[in-house]
């Protein structure tokens, strides 16, 4: 991602949070100026039990509906996640398998994203 079209992208961001309709623009932007082929917005309720995919591009109905049955609950690093959000009202996190710790690369979640090419 380039900083100069960060502006941009902090716009469509805005766009969204004032027009749910928008969010696509801004997951489409994500996916552009990353240059990935899969991007989601992910949501969790506290016991990670009822997961969710608010926003998303590139990726099937089957791989959406695997998510939300099974593959979000297994998500190992949601607790973490859901610790760190109720501790500071917010996170901040990355999908890419690269910087995955290497605890949970060989979880079945992590099996997951990469047959769906996440």
């Amino acid at each position: 991602m380039q900083a100069n079209t960060f502006p941009d992208l902090l716009g469509l961001l805005y766009d969204g949070l004032l027009d749910p309709e928008r969010w696509h623009d801004f997951v489409a932007e994500v996916q552009r100026q990353l240059e990935c082929t899969k991007v989601s917005i992910t949501l969790h309720d506290d016991s990670n039990q009822t997961p969710a995919v608010a926003f998303s591009v590139g990726f099937s109905p089957d791989e959406m509906e695997a998510f939300t049955k099974r593959f979000g609950r297994i998500n190992p690093r949601a607790p973490e996640v859901i610790r760190a959000v109720a501790r500071t009202g917010s996170y901040f996190g990355t999908g890419n398998l690269s910087q995955i710790p290497v605890r949970f690369r060989g979880s079945e979640y992590i099996e997951f994203l990469r047959r769906s090419d996440a």
